[in-house]
């Protein structure tokens, strides 16, 4: 199974924005299983919680850009900051 582009395994380390860290413990063609400290649950390739619509797990925790009050200025915002990452993945 891959999952943002990388192959998922049994050990594999993630994060989950309402969980926190956890840790593969399954894998099949279409979900893989996580274990939290309290609970244990089923994520697809996308990361979404079986049954839900909203990815929440990702392999570590995301950066995350607050938007401003005004929608252009985050508009804007967002646009410069895809623009730092095409230009990060050219160098590596």
């Amino acid at each position: 199974m891959i999952f943002h582009e990388d192959t998922v395994v049994i050990g594999d380390k993630v994060f989950d924005i309402n969980r926190g860290n956890g840790v593969v413990i399954s894998v099949t063609d279409r979900l893989f299983e996580v274990e939290f400290k309290t609970v244990r649950t089923f994520y697809d390739t996308n990361g979404v919680q079986k049954d839900k619509v909203t990815q929440t797990l990702f392999w570590h925790k995301p950066f995350i850009i607050a938007p401003r009050k005004n929608e252009v200025a985050t508009r804007d915002l967002k646009r410069k900051f895809d623009a730092i990452l095409e230009l990060v993945k050219t160098i590596s």
